[in-house]
């Protein structure tokens, strides 16, 4: 039996950062880490090399102590801040003040274009007098790792399971601009992040999706981890990290109206910060639009912080794949919310193979109870 873990090693997602902090000013370079304490005196969105890397007064970051590096924070209504760190001689703390006086002019918001939604064949986001978005997916698919020799072996569904995932989201559900990557190295992993961040607009609906090797660090950091196939067993910094999954999901549902992560690998449970309590609901016109006027960041895996199988029976897809596909091919309600989806799903495959999917919300974002619906293409 092959699971969606290691056969050497047992492996999972999350680069976790927790860095230590000095003081203030440059330190001639003996030994430096890399490590840096990022502060500021308001909750700001900082970046390294202008890729995300953290939100709040206080983030510990790690950068390459060999190369230089753009150090940003980015505060709505105010100027950018910008500091350098030279390779070899740099600073482990650095702050940034926004002050009154870097305050950027009120620009008055440009009026919707009527055309936005025009000309294509999607389903929509109805959520009353606001503009409605597109529904858009990210699709991750790790079949053929690189290091056979050592802990990862080869799987043999998750490129299928992705492809047909992306066929039934686009002809059943109207979903446009999917970025399907296959076997993605750990650089392809942050590429199609930066770009869903990118091209996600307000109020879409975004779906991300991931089906490949996971590992939880079960004996220091007790985190878990995505695996790219450019992975080197389990060096932590070869992987990709539940902390920067999150951290990206958490900047896409400040910009998305309804997000929604699916995980297809071991020990994916360690991805949820709460469960939800599901209940059925029936879900009518007004219960719709009622959930779908409130943001939304949720979680779906395939099982908890366990082994998950890559094959059920001969059915050339992974047990969690397997039953997913058929309910979102099958559904014929007009809108099927994911708490459905996930009682479903809880259900068959428990009943089936033995492992309990898993559904919840995404902490540190914008979630307001809201719902990710799959609207049925008429």
């Amino acid at each position: 039996m092959i699971f969606r873990c290691g056969l050497v090693k047992i492996f999972c997602f999350f680069l976790f950062v927790a860095y230590t902090s000095t003081s203030y000013g440059a330190a001639a370079y003996s030994g430096w880490d890399g490590k840096i304490s990022l502060r500021s005196n308001k909750n700001a969105q900082y970046f390294v090399d202008d890729v995300p890397s953290g939100i709040g007064k206080n983030v510990d970051i790690k950068v390459n102590p060999f190369a230089s590096h753009k150090i940003s924070a980015k505060l709505e209504g105010y100027k950018d801040k910008v500091e350098y760190v030279q390779a070899n001689y740099a600073r482990t703390k650095i702050g940034f003040i926004f002050m009154s006086d870097d305050k950027l002019p009120v620009k008055k918001a440009p009026v919707p274009q009527d055309d936005y939604i025009q000309d294509h064949d999607y389903a929509s986001v109805d959520i009353g007098n606001v503009k409605p978005g597109r529904y858009r997916a990210l699709i991750i698919a790790n079949n053929d790792y690189q290091n056979d020799n050592q802990a990862w072996s080869d799987l043999k569904t998750p490129v299928t399971d992705a492809a047909k995932l992306k066929t039934i989201l686009e002809n059943n559900y109207g979903f446009v601009d999917t970025i399907f990557v296959k076997n993605a190295t750990r650089s392809e992993f942050y590429k199609a992040f930066k770009t869903l961040l990118q091209t996600t607009k307000a109020n879409d609906s975004v779906l991300v999706f991931y089906a490949g090797h996971g590992y939880f660090d079960s004996d220091a950091i007790r985190t878990g981890y995505w695996i790219p196939v450019d992975a080197e067993g389990d060096d932590e910094s070869t992987l990709v990290s539940n902390e920067d999954i999150k951290k990206r999901l958490s900047l896409l549902s400040r910009k998305a109206g309804h997000v929604l992560m699916v995980s297809d690998s071991c020990f994916s449970g360690n991805l949820l910060s709460r469960g939800l309590k599901k209940s059925a609901v029936k879900i009518t016109d007004k219960y719709y639009q009622r959930k779908n006027r409130l943001k939304s960041a949720q979680i779906l895996t395939s099982g908890g912080n366990e082994y998950v199988d890559d094959q059920y029976a001969n059915s050339g897809h992974s047990p969690f794949a397997y039953f997913l596909l058929r309910s979102l091919e099958n559904n014929d309600k007009k809108h099927l919310s994911t708490t459905e989806l996930a009682l479903h799903l809880e259900k068959t495959i428990t009943n089936s193979v033995g492992q309990t999917p898993r559904h919840g919300s995404l902490k540190s974002s914008e979630d307001e109870g809201g719902e990710f619906f799959f609207v049925r293409k008429k």
